[in-house]
Order: C-alpha cells, then structure tokens, then sequence
C-alpha cells in the first residue's frame, strides 16, 4: 500500500514546474517563493510494516514492536496495517471492563491512579467529570481513548472540559500515559482514510494562499521585539518604579503573603522546578540573587511559569484568587496603596 508521508511531502517544498512567464519575480513581489509556490501532493514514501521495522522500530510501543516483528517474520498473503497491528496488540485493553482488569493484563499501566482518588479536588475538571460518568470510570475510559487516537479537542469535548490544560492536568493527576507522538503520527499515517484527510487538508489551505509561508514568518517577525523596543520598555519601567517606590515593596509584601497562605502550591511548584532542565535552574538562582537576567534567562523563566499554570489550571485559579483577596485585605488596612 502506497502512502503519503506527510513530514516528507507536505511540508517537504517540493516545488513542482511553474511556467517562468507566469510568475512575477521582481524583488517587490512577496508571492513569489520559488523553494515554495507550489508544493507536491504526491506520494513520496511507502510506509509499509517493514519500512517502520527498519527505520522507525524506536518510535514504537515494546508491545507493537514484538507484534510487528512476528508480522514481518511470517507475512501473510494481506499485510496488516500498522493501525491493524496496534488495535490487534490492545484488543484486551478495549474488551477491559475495570482499570483493575487492565492493570492485570498490561503491567505498565500499573501506575495509574483511579480517578475517585481525587473526588474530594475542587477542580473543575473533576466537576466536569462527575457530570458525564462516575469517577471510578474516567481513567479506563480516557486510556481508551488515547490509545484510539482520539484527538485531544476531541476529548476535551466529550469530558466537558474547558480547554487542553484540564485534560492534561488530568492526565499527570491520574499518571495517564500518551502515545509517543511519532508512534501516533505514524499509525495516522499509515491508515488510507486518516492519511487522505491530511494531504486534503494542507493541500487545500496551501493552495488557498501560496505565500502563507511567507506571511506565518512575518507574523513571527512581529512578535520579535528590537533592542531599541525593549530599552524602552525597561526606561519606562524604571521611571514608574521611581515615581512610584512603594511600587516594588507592595508586590514583594503581596506576593510574600500569598504564597504563605498557598503552600500546597509552593510545593507542587517546586516538585515541578526539580523536573526542569540546570539552565532553568540556574536562572531562577540568578533571579533569587537579585542578579540582572538576560533577556535569555527572562524569557526561560517567563516560559517557565506559563508551563507550570497550564499543567495546574485549578492550582493557577486558587492562586489568582488568594492573591486578589491578599490585595483587597492590605489595602483595607492601608499597608498597600
């Protein structure tokens, strides 16, 4: 079976042959790529059982990779697609009836966590969930899901979550594991329909707008700031703090309250910062230390940060919300302006 490898065809810019007289290559005209005007659509790689063994047997599942070997091995007259191989290695996963029974069957589940663990969590995730099935049922039945390939929007929508981060939140709470994204995207691959999807897609939405490469790096280049932006931007906030001193002691005395009064996420912050790369580390140090950051180390923090309230949505919200009642209570006492 011929398929279509997206990583290589799509986003491959093969350019196919465009009549020179057609095509304005002034340096002014901005719809003119040559490297990607006009992409192939065609087939470019033949994803077959054996091609994956040879060159992609790192990317998949122990179990697959076994199956697929006896596959390889002792080929039938009608090879099995990849997406066949995997539904045939899982079948007893989707027949389990209880997380239990398929603990039992597959042990590197063993790790997940019953949901009803965590009945008492204000989180609204929980709520959601409790909406839609008992929570003794959510575990066996997002772990079904996620190895059906199911999307995550899809998911978020059938739990009645209110965005990915409650789903992935979830996730890490219940020690759910995801399908390797390679491995997922080579099942995807390898099945006609899911295939067929995709080219149609990125063809219709390339060919809507040759130059939509040009403009996706424009819109980066806007969000680029120049060093005359950012002196600026900091002179700015230097007068601020100078006509305003009380400033920078009434967000230290805030903050410093707040996260007294929050320890359950003062911990599950630093459990976080201790999965995190030395180069992180080290800039947190430096920020503690009082030490001037480069823009670098700014942005690694920044980054930081935003990672960990989007793995915590519910530690984020209960933050936003004992600060602003920290800020309400100093002001009624006049320690804050």
């Amino acid at each position: 079976m011929k398929i279509t490898s997206i990583n290589q065809n799509i986003y491959s810019r093969i350019p196919q042959k465009v009549s020179e007289n057609t095509v304005d290559k002034s340096v002014n005209n901005k719809n003119y790529n040559p490297a990607f005007y006009m992409p192939n659509f065609c087939a470019v790689k033949d994803l077959t059982p054996q091609y994956i063994l040879k060159k992609r047997s790192h990317l998949l599942p122990e179990r697959v990779l076994k199956s697929l070997k006896e596959v390889c091995e002792n080929p039938p007259k009608v090879m099995p697609s990849m997406k066949d191989i995997h539904f045939a290695v899982y079948k007893k996963l989707f027949e389990s009836k209880s997380l239990e029974e398929a603990k039992k069957l597959f042990p590197e589940f063993e790790g997940i966590k019953d949901a009803k663990e965590l009945e008492n969590n204000p989180s609204c995730a929980i709520s959601a969930i409790k909406k839609k099935m008992p929570l003794e049922d959510f575990s066996l039945s997002i772990l079904k899901d996620l190895f059906s390939f199911q999307y995550e929007d899809e998911l978020v929508e059938k739990y009645d979550f209110t965005n990915r981060s409650q789903l992935i939140w979830m996730l890490k709470k219940l020690n759910i594991p995801k399908l390797q994204g390679n491995y997922n995207m080579i099942i995807k691959l390898t099945d006609e329909s899911t295939n067929a999807r995709f080219a149609q897609l990125a063809e219709k939405t390339l060919r809507s707008d040759p130059n939509i490469e040009q403009k996706r790096i424009e819109n980066i280049l806007k969000t680029v700031k120049s060093d005359e932006y950012r002196e600026k931007k900091r002179l700015l906030s230097e007068e601020l703090l100078k006509n305003n001193p009380h400033l920078r002691e009434d967000t230290r005395l805030v903050s410093k309250i707040t996260w007294e009064r929050c320890p359950e996420i003062k911990e599950a912050l630093s459990q976080y910062t201790k999965e995190q790369s030395n180069i992180l580390k080290k800039s947190l140090m430096n920020k503690i230390q009082g030490k001037k950051l480069s823009d670098a180390e700014q942005n690694i923090i920044n980054s930081y940060y935003t990672k960990f309230w989007n793995s915590y949505p519910e530690l984020k919200e209960k933050y936003s919300q004992t600060r602003h009642e920290v800020i309400q209570e100093l002001k009624s006492k006049g320690l804050i302006k």
